[in-house]
């Protein structure tokens, strides 16, 4: 059962991954919540959707546009240099008046690329598992859930450092989200909700002693939306 917005997000007992906005909630067919679009007003119309920031600085989540193909648009949610990034789970809000989701996709995730992992005894070396998914809050149809995150399994996983030479530096693709315009708007908010129902979780590297993972404040984060204007 997902819990409303009001209740503080749950973490996993073993607090070394981050599970914590889906609480293992996902449909057959989470990869499509839309469902069923209504009906626009005077026919067909172009969406388009602007950033509040296009230009990021570093401990940033923000919303970046997508292709946009005349009622349906792309947010793509990216990731700037948060230290020891290990994942994120969050709400997207905006006006179901206008919008309507319509699918995610991880797949160009940049959280693919983490390095291989050896796991013990034998020490092979494996790629840490991802788990993304996004799908509608049933109780509020313009709220879209999402967690997107490495998970530790068989070994500890670090976050990704954000530091050269590591190559995942700057902005990085999490996540994509289709939406689709289903009526005209002059500019329908799209944002990240409130700090209380939000979460990153980071990483350390591992050394001696065993690191712990653990959740970034808030406030030292910048959560940054966008808008979708449809004519």
């Amino acid at each position: 059962m997902i819990p409303p917005k009001e209740e503080r997000m749950k973490r996993s007992g073993s607090a070394l991954f981050l599970f914590v906005l889906l609480g293992g909630f996902c449909l057959t067919g989470c990869g499509s919540g839309g469902g069923n679009v209504p009906g626009v007003i005077g026919g067909a119309v172009n969406a388009t959707f602007t950033p509040n920031n296009p230009t990021p600085g570093m401990n940033s989540i923000s919303m970046q546009p997508g292709t946009q193909t005349g009622d349906t648009f792309q947010v793509v949610v990216n990731i700037t240099d948060i230290v020891d990034f290990f994942g994120a789970a969050f709400r997207i809000e905006f006006d179901s008046a206008t919008a309507t989701f319509v699918s995610f996709d991880g797949s160009t995730s940049f959280l693919h690329n983490h390095p291989e992992i050896l796991v013990p005894p034998m020490a092979p070396r494996v790629s840490p598992s991802v788990n993304i998914l996004a799908t509608v809050d049933p109780a509020d149809a313009g709220s879209v859930l999402v967690v997107a995150t490495l998970e530790n399994t068989f070994a500890y996983t670090a976050g990704f450092t954000f530091t050269a030479p590591d190559p995942i530096v700057g902005d990085q693709e999490l996540v994509i989200l289709t939406f689709r315009a289903t009526n005209p708007s002059g500019g329908n908010a799209f944002s990240f909700d409130t700090a209380i129902t939000r979460e990153v979780s980071t990483c350390p590297p591992l050394a001696a002693p065993t690191p712990s993972c653990a959740m970034a404040a808030d406030a030292g984060l910048m959560w940054n939306g966008g808008a979708m204007t449809a004519n």
